[in-house]
C-alpha cells in the first residue's frame, strides 16, 4: 500500500474505526518518523510535548521554528472542542506562513483525533472557520492532515469530501456502513463488513485496497 502523508506532502487523510479495531495502531505507527507533528489529542493518548493551553501550544511552535523536530500534543478543554481545533488550525496557518512565501519548505503533520469532536457533521458557529481553512488550503502553508474517528457518520462532510485518502477499520454502526458506500460503492461496502481487527480498507481515487497492521501497539512520537 503506498505510504501515507508523513509531512512531506500536504494532504488530508481520514482514518475510521470503532474501538480496539486498530485505527491507533496505524496512525502512531504511520507518524513514528515525520518530524514535525502536532497532535490535537481530547483523550490525552500522546505523550508528546503535553500542551494543556493555546499559549503551551504558541510557545512550543516559536520554540520549534527553524529547527527540523516537532512534536506536540494538544489537550483540549472538555465541551469546547470546536472552538479549540478552529484557533489551533488558524495557529498552524500563522505559525507556517514562511512555507507560503517560500522562506522555508518544513512541512507539518496535524493529527486531529476524535475529529467528530472537533469538526462534527452538524453545523459549527460561522465563526469557526479555521479547520476548514486548513482543510481546503493548508497544502499551500504545508499542512498535513490526518484525521482519526470512531464514526465517519458524525465527521464534517467537508472533512470526508476533501480527504484524499480514507482508511477505515472495522465499524460498528450501520449508518457508518452507508457513509463507506458512498466514498467507494458496493465493493467498499463489502470489504469493510468483514473486516477483522487490525485490518482496514483504503479508499482512494475509486479503488478499494486491502491492508493489515501489526498486532503491537506502536510506540509514540
Amino acid at each position: 500500500m503506498p505510504a501515507e502523508p508523513a509531512g512531506k506532502h500536504a494532504d488530508v487523510v481520514c482514518v475510521f474505526g470503532r474501538r480496539g479495531s486498530g485505527k491507533s495502531t496505524f496512525v502512531k505507527s504511520r507518524i513514528k518518523a515525520v518530524p514535525r507533528v502536532v497532535v490535537f489529542d481530547p483523550m490525552g493518548e500522546y505523550p508528546g510535548r503535553a500542551c494543556n493551553t493555546l499559549a503551551d501550544v504558541a510557545a512550543g511552535l516559536n520554540a520549534a521554528r527553524g529547527k527540523p523536530k516537532l512534536a506536540l500534543a494538544y489537550r483540549p478543554p472538555v465541551n469546547r472542542e470546536a472552538e479549540a481545533l478552529h484557533h489551533l488550525c488558524e495557529m498552524l496557518i500563522r505559525h507556517q506562513a514562511g512555507y507560503q512565501n517560500g522562506r522555508h519548505r518544513d512541512g507539518v503533520l496535524l493529527v486531529v483525533e476524535e475529529a467528530d469532536q472537533g469538526f462534527p457533521s452538524a453545523a459549527l458557529p460561522s465563526h469557526l472557520t479555521g479547520m476548514k481553512a486548513a482543510i481546503l488550503r493548508g497544502r499551500h502553508a504545508g499542512i498535513s492532515i490526518l484525521a482519526v474517528s470512531q464514526r465517519p457518520a458524525l465527521v464534517s462532510a467537508t472533512l470526508r469530501s476533501n480527504a484524499a485518502a480514507w482508511i477505515v477499520f472495522a465499524l460498528a454502526d450501520h449508518v457508518d456502513y452507508q457513509v463507506v458506500r458512498q466514498k467507494g460503492g458496493p465493493a467498499a461496502l463489502a470489504a469493510v463488513q468483514t473486516l477483522p481487527s487490525f485490518s482496514y480498507v483504503r479508499l482512494a481515487d475509486g479503488t478499494v485496497t486491502a491492508g493489515t497492521v501489526g498486532g503491537k501497539r506502536a510506540k509514540s512520537f
